[in-house]
Formats: structure tokens, C-alpha cells, sequence
């Protein structure tokens, strides 16, 4: 039982912080399936916390669903579209019959009363019948904690974004530290985005922060911000207030609608497959046209999309961009439904020595000078796909 009468107060030192942030990492690297929960009326802080902790599991290879059921201001309409083009779920009605998350995360809620949430799942994370893990910069006052202790990542921060953020920059060292072949970039433009959004949000657009930490965060935030623009995209940026922030975010969505059709107008069935296969001179198109960071989530959207409209699998190859490899990137994804496959097998199969993931998603790349027909390829995976399928 969650003790749901303890105040929330925040850590006694750094490290007991640290050790929180390094717990909600790995929970966020293993766990594949979460829902995930914000307060009733969210406001920014709120909407962009769930979004961004929805991204580092969809990052992770994991499952993200969102609780939404109320009705989102149109300001924030971007947030909803980066879910839209990154595979993350949002749902408006409860639906529970036959649903297993491995993990509840309740962002950026002062109180359990407070969630917006079905009962029956209030129940459940009141009486600890499902893991629960909470994150959340409100302390003291009436406050009160939604998950148990051990996994509350509950300090004083500007925003609970705040505290993601954390999470999201160790997840990026351990990957720089790792191999993590035809695994997406953890900070990416989308990622920053939803991290400034709740930072500027909860500080009042940045007139209100209570410390040099807290502005030195934002400084860290916007910066990153800044460099990924000029690194993934052709025009010059050099953001220097928060006015000029918000007007970038304004031109994310349209630019992503734009991705997502290019991409759906290439849908092919391969052996009853699901697929978008692109070749050189549609990728150099699509690369010319989009920011990297684009390309790469709406590839992952549609892997997702294509694998529940087959009912099984869905397939996706394109050239990477030269000056960031020489690679022929691939993503394979199952469909929920379909329980029937282990995705792992194909990297076994084919002898494939650059990818990896899970059951229901793999990801993989292969220089373009050890495959002689990328046509011929593809097509002996969905052939054997299919042969799953019968």
C-alpha cells in the first residue's frame, strides 16, 4: 500500500537525487509497456512531462501510452502532434479490458486525488496492484506522494520537465557509451521541445525562476535546442529568447504533416507485409526536404502504423543520410496483436551483426556496399515474415 497521506519532500542531497534519476533510467531501458498519467486540467508543464517521458520509452523501444481525456487547449496541439508522429498512443476513453502495462508513471501531480485518471486504475495505483512510479517537482504544502518511495523521483526543480530532462541526459551518456546500432538519438529537436515547454511553462515563459539551477537548466535546454536546429536543418538559428523559441515551435507541426504524407504515399504490401521501402534518390529527397530528427521519428510512426494496419508486420528501409552514415537503415515492428513471432529471430536468421531491440520491434542498418540488391533483401524478410503469418 502507497502510504498517500506522506508530504512530499524533496531529496537530503544530490546523490539521493542521482540515484532516483539513475533508477527511472534503467525502469525506462527494460519496462516495454507504460501508461502514462498527468493532473486534471493540465497545464504545460504537465502535458509536456508526459510527452517527453512518452518519447524516451518510444526511444527505448518501449510503449507509450498517454491518458487524455479532457480537452487540450489548442496551444498545446503541437504536443499532441509530436505523439502523433513519434508512435506514442493517446486514448480519450478509458479502454482496460485486456490491457497489461508494465508501468504506470504519474508526471508533474501534486496529489493522488488529483489525477485524471478511471477509477478503476486509481484504485489500482492506490492499492499498489500495478508498479507505479511517480515524477514530480511540487513538495511540501498538501501535497502528497502517488507512488511508493522508492520510486518517486519527487525534488525541488522548475518544472517536473526538469527532473526528465535529467533522465533524458544520462540515458544520452550511457548510449554515447554504448552501442546502441539503428537505435534513434536520445535528444532530439522533439525531445528539447517538450523539455523547454515545461521549463518555460511552469516559470511563467522564464520571469520566475527560484534559482540559479533552475536558470542554468533552462540555459543547458535552450542551447541544446539551438544546436540541433543548425545540425538537422538548412537554415541558420540562433534562438536567443523565448519568443523566438515558441515561433520555432509553431513550424514543427506543419513540416511533420508534411513528412508523415511523403512517407504514406510509398506504402507497398510485400507478401502481405506492410512496407515503405525508399531508395537512394527518394531518401537523398526526403533528407533534403525534412530535418534529420524528422525523417528518423515519422519512420518510427510508421513502422507502428504499418505493422497494426497489416495486422502483423510492418517494414521500413531508407538510405541514411551520407554525412551521417553509409548505412541502409531498417525498422521492423509487430503488431500489437499479434503475438505469434519473435522479431529477434530475424537478426539471427539473416545473420545480421548491426541491430537490435525486442520482441515486437527491431531495428537494424547495413552498409550499402554489403548488400549488392537491397530489393532482393527485403523482400527474403517479408517471404519470411509471411511464412510466420499462415
Amino acid at each position: 500500500m502507497i502510504d498517500t497521506e506522506k508530504t512530499k519532500k524533496p531529496f537530503s542531497n544530490p546523490s539521493e537525487r542521482r540515484a532516483m534519476i539513475r533508477l527511472f533510467a534503467d525502469k525506462l531501458e527494460n519496462n516495454k509497456s507504460f501508461l502514462i498519467l498527468g493532473h486534471k486540467f493540465p497545464d504545460e508543464d504537465c502535458l509536456a512531462s508526459m510527452v517527453a517521458t512518452g518519447l524516451l520509452i518510444e526511444k527505448l523501444n518501449g510503449h507509450a501510452t498517454l491518458f487524455l481525456p479532457g480537452e487540450i487547449h489548442e496551444h498545446f496541439n503541437y504536443l499532441v502532434n509530436i505523439c502523433r508522429y513519434n508512435s506514442i498512443s493517446v486514448i480519450r476513453e478509458p479502454v482496460l479490458a485486456g490491457v497489461l502495462w508494465d508501468t504506470i508513471i504519474v508526471c508533474d501531480t501534486p496529489k493522488p486525488e488529483m489525477i485524471d485518471c478511471p477509477a478503476e486504475i486509481l484504485s489500482w495505483i492506490e492499492n499498489n496492484q500495478a508498479s507505479v512510479m511517480e515524477i514530480d517537482h511540487h513538495t511540501g504544502a498538501d501535497s502528497r506522494y502517488a507512488a511508493p518511495l522508492e520510486h518517486a523521483l519527487v525534488d525541488d526543480a522548475s518544472s517536473s520537465c526538469e527532473l526528465i530532462g535529467e533522465i533524458a541526459l544520462l540515458l544520452e551518456e550511457r548510449a554515447a557509451m554504448n552501442d546502441r546500432s539503428g537505435m534513434p538519438a536520445i535528444m532530439t529537436r522533439n525531445l528539447v521541445l517538450a523539455l523547454l515547454t515545461g521549463i518555460v511553462g511552469d516559470s511563467q515563459m522564464g520571469k520566475y525562476f527560484k534559482s540559479e539551477k533552475e536558470k542554468e537548466n533552462y540555459k543547458l535546454f535552450s542551447r541544446m535546442y539551438n544546436e540541433i536546429l543548425k545540425r538537422e536543418t538548412t537554415r541558420s538559428s540562433n534562438l536567443s529568447t523565448i519568443e523566438e523559441l515558441f515561433a520555432e515551435i509553431k513550424k514543427l507541426s506543419g513540416e511533420e504533416n508534411s513528412c508523415f504524407t511523403f512517407f504514406r504515399e510509398r506504402i507497398s504490401s510485400r507478401d502481405g507485409i506492410h512496407t515503405i521501402v525508399l531508395n537512394n534518390k527518394q531518401s537523398e529527397e526526403a533528407f533534403a526536404n525534412y530535418a534529420y530528427d524528422t525523417v528518423i521519428s515519422i519512420s518510427r510512426s510508421m513502422a507502428d502504423a504499418l505493422s497494426e494496419e497489416s495486422g502483423y508486420f510492418g517494414l521500413i528501409s531508407f538510405y541514411d543520410r551520407p554525412d551521417h552514415s553509409d548505412f541502409i537503415q531498417f525498422r521492423i515492428r509487430r503488431s500489437q496483436k499479434y503475438k505469434g513471432f519473435d522479431l529477434r529471430k530475424v537478426i539471427d536468421i539473416f545473420r545480421i551483426k548491426n541491430g537490435g531491440g525486442h520482441e515486437g520491434a527491431i531495428a537494424f542498418r547495413i552498409p550499402r556496399t554489403e548488400i549488392d540488391n537491397p530489393e532482393e533483401f527485403i523482400n527474403a524478410i517479408t517471404q519470411r515474415l509471411s511464412e510466420e503469418t499462415e
